[in-house]
């Protein structure tokens, strides 16, 4: 069940805040028994047609300001030339195929007017930005506009970036198309989106209150980074967010952002390959198999017995990278006492399991005596 969606909204107060804004949401819409309006309550004309009316694979999200009180009052949304605040949007499908649902037919400022779902209930879906104004009665007039080349890049349902646009009322009352969220608190409505299932979006700028308050937001802005991660089976997974690289590369994956999976082909499987009295390469397990040699396993690789840190970056991300140094001895003293099979490398039994059981002073003179770039040898991670 979807309620309120945090959309990994980042959010950022700047110096000159007040308290009466206090947080910027996104929240799951299915209009499942009808159009939904600010207040929570359902358009009932259209009730009967609107369910059925939503462009396949979308979802709908409403973004809000959330108040302090009751009171409050919300005056704009957009950038701000003169502290570099930029007002933007980008919507992505993350590898799906249709991102923004933005009808020809509906309005791109201020949600259309409810009665038109009677004759046109897919208008419901559309995407707009507004300030409080919902397309019911009970809202006020509509919604000021500052252009600068922007609306018409929001209407064709394409990513905008302004430097000086926005959308404001330049004379809100004392709660002034405040709604109560419930436990979400007060909140103004400013803005509908229908993007791709599975798809994600991103707005940012300033938001401005009583008394010239501002607040500076991103929201779900990190879900915008994503790309294709080819893992050590050969298959690729799609990863999501700014930790993407990370976990990729800590899952023993190549990272390659903004990019999908099916627009590439990922490399071939690799691991050590052993061959009697040969140094250690590394091939895929069929090419292995033709030279005669023995395959260790999926991306092991080869190293000697004394490299047994993980390396922290470059292409050995999470493996031994060929370089017995002091992150392999601190490794060593950090296991000291325990019977970790990777760590307990000493001595070395060239017809059996390297070690004697416990992590000892022999794995410490060993890191010491093979200090420096190590030969390629036929051993196991």
């Amino acid at each position: 069940m979807r309620g309120t969606i945090s959309f990994g909204a980042t959010v950022m107060l700047c110096a000159a805040a007040h308290a009466d804004i206090v947080g910027v949401s996104a929240t799951f819409v299915d209009f499942s028994n009808g159009y939904v309006f600010a207040d929570g309550t359902i358009h009932e004309e259209s009730a009967h047609l609107v369910p059925d009316a939503r462009p396949p694979g979308t979802d709908t999200y409403r973004i809000w300001v959330h108040l302090e009180s009751a009171t409050d009052r919300f005056a704009f949304l957009g950038a701000s030339a003169d502290d570099g605040v930029m007002f933007k949007f980008e919507a992505d499908g993350n590898c799906t195929t249709a991102v923004l649902y933005n009808s020809a037919l509906g309005t791109d400022i201020d949600a259309p007017n409810a009665t038109l779902f009677t004759v046109l209930p897919e208008l419901a879906y559309d995407s707009w930005l507004t300030i409080g104004h919902d397309g019911g009665p009970s809202t006020t007039a509509g919604t000021s506009i500052a252009d600068d080349g922007w609306v018409e890049t929001w209407a064709a349902g394409d990513p905008f970036a302004s430097a000086n646009g926005g959308i404001f009322d330049s004379s809100p009352s004392d709660g002034e198309d405040v709604v109560n969220g419930g436990f979400s608190g007060y909140r103004v409505l400013i803005g509908q989106v229908t993007i791709a299932d599975g798809g994600t979006f991103c707005l940012q700028g300033r938001l401005g209150g009583t008394g010239g308050a501002s607040f500076d937001f991103q929201l779900g802005c990190y879900l915008i980074f994503y790309g294709a991660c080819c893992l050590s089976d050969g298959t690729c997974d799609l990863m999501q967010g700014t930790q993407s690289a990370g976990f990729c590369r800590g899952h023993g994956g190549v990272f390659q952002q903004q990019t999908c999976c099916e627009d590439i082909e990922c490399p071939p499987v690799l691991g050590a390959c052993c061959i009697e009295s040969e140094p250690c390469t590394m091939q895929e397990p069929e090419t292995c198999a033709l030279i005669g040699g023995t395959y260790l396993g999926d991306q092991v690789i080869c190293r000697c017995p004394a490299d047994v840190a993980a390396s922290t970056s470059g292409p050995y991300f999470g493996f031994a990278d060929r370089v017995v140094d002091i992150a392999d001895l601190l490794a060593v003293i950090n296991n000291f006492g325990t019977d970790i099979e990777r760590f307990d490398f000493a001595p070395v039994n060239p017809n059996g399991p390297n070690g004697n059981g416990i992590v000892n002073i022999d794995e410490i003179l060993g890191v010491l005596n093979a200090f420096g770039s190590c030969s390629s040898v036929c051993e196991v991670q």
